[in-house]
């Protein structure tokens, strides 16, 4: 098995850092991909360009796009929990180790190992893509150059775990909200108004409003507050508030990250802007910033269309997206019509993210069987 082209692959990949930051991004791991396709493919190889020397690769056997396979090529950064050596490749019995070998570059290996078969499918194209992990500027860019060029019957992702078929996601909402109350002495709490405690009563409301919006097969919306802070405003400074932490003053500044994970299509970043500035007003709360990053719906791709797929599938059942996070092949699904569209991912379950994250190498190769079966011509 150590040697099996797709695991190979693998471990080249796993070799490159692809995460983002001041000095690090997926050019050159895009750079690696683009050499591979060119010397071990017959594809056309397309480079999108997304700035500041970062693009997505589409690789297609036909100007006509039927099939359309996806996964992006960042990573998270490693964090300083690693034991292993984040982009040193480490095999111990079945377990391949290294950051990005769950989340998702075994998926990417796959897609290259698909891209070299003599017998794949004609009109199939392969996207790899920027960004996902952070703000979804590759698959952004890639659907507003190629909303009306293209008409996929089918959109598939790489990303996922477990070999489960995933049919659905929860949508994603995300915001900073700034609030600004009113300072005062503390020993008389009247004589102000915390911004910190009553933006805490708006988080509580805001969570038990949720709770209309949920869904049969989506579950709940839910709420995460990923970031706060809060205390008496004294200045600023390279663009950063300056923050007393006087005990005895009554805080007027807060500041919070809101993340909701949206079951119901209802639900929207609008809705939620206006119901943290109502609820925040009438406790005497002014808005000062309501910056919403995010505002991204649900994707459900009905079950009896998944009836063929599913029979192929490893485990011949659908994943629940009630606990699961979003994917953004939920916008090549809106984009293009609702077509059918899916994920089956060959990581594991609970390493994305994770310090000595790893893939077992059976499951890659269990999801390579499977896009083979519907992805190539036998």
């Amino acid at each position: 098995m150590k040697n099996n082209k797709t695991i190979e692959i693998l471990k080249q990949l796993i070799s490159i850092p692809s995460w983002v930051d001041e000095k690090t991004n997926e050019a050159r791991i895009g750079n690696w991909i683009v050499d591979f396709l060119v010397k071990n493919s017959k594809l056309k190889v397309t480079k999108q360009n997304i700035g500041n020397g970062r693009f997505n690769i589409i690789a297609r056997n036909s100007d006509k796009i039927d099939v359309l396979v996806t996964g992006h090529v960042d990573t998270v950064q490693p964090n300083s929990s690693w034991n292993k050596k984040p982009t040193k490749p480490k095999v111990i019995g079945d377990k391949l180790y290294g950051l990005g070998a769950s989340d998702m570059k075994s998926g990417i290996a796959i897609m290259l190992y698909l891209a070299t078969l003599p017998s794949l499918s004609k009109n199939t194209a392969f996207l790899f893509y920027c960004d996902e992990e952070y703000d979804f500027l590759g698959m952004r860019k890639f659907i507003l150059e190629y909303k009306n060029k293209i008409k996929p019957k089918s959109t598939i992702s790489l990303d996922g775990d477990d070999l489960q078929i995933r049919n659905s996601c929860r949508g994603l909402i995300e915001m900073k909200v700034v609030i600004q109350g009113k300072t005062g002495h503390a020993a008389k709490p009247t004589s102000g108004i915390n911004a910190i405690t009553q933006s805490q009563k708006v988080i509580n409301k805001l969570n038990r409003w949720l709770k209309n919006y949920r869904s049969k097969e989506l579950g709940n919306s839910t709420l995460n507050i990923a970031y706060i802070k809060g205390g008496t405003k004294i200045g600023n400074k390279n663009n950063e508030i300056i923050l007393s932490r006087e005990g005895n003053v009554i805080a007027d500044y807060c500041e919070y990250i809101v993340e909701i994970r949206v079951a119901n299509e209802k639900l929207n970043a609008d809705l939620v802007k206006k119901f943290i500035t109502e609820n925040s007003e009438k406790l005497g709360l002014k808005i000062i910033e309501i910056k919403i990053r995010h505002d991204l719906g649900n994707w459900i791709t009905p079950k009896e269309k998944m009836k063929d797929i599913i029979s192929l599938a490893p485990k011949k059942k659908l994943k629940s997206a009630k606990e699961s996070g979003y994917l953004d092949i939920q916008m090549l699904w809106q984009t293009f019509g609702k077509v059918l569209t899916f994920s089956l991912g060959a990581g594991e379950s609970g390493q994305a993210h994770k310090a000595d994250e790893y893939a077992k190498m059976s499951k890659v190769l269990g999801a390579q069987r499977f896009f083979e079966t519907i992805l190539a011509n036998k």
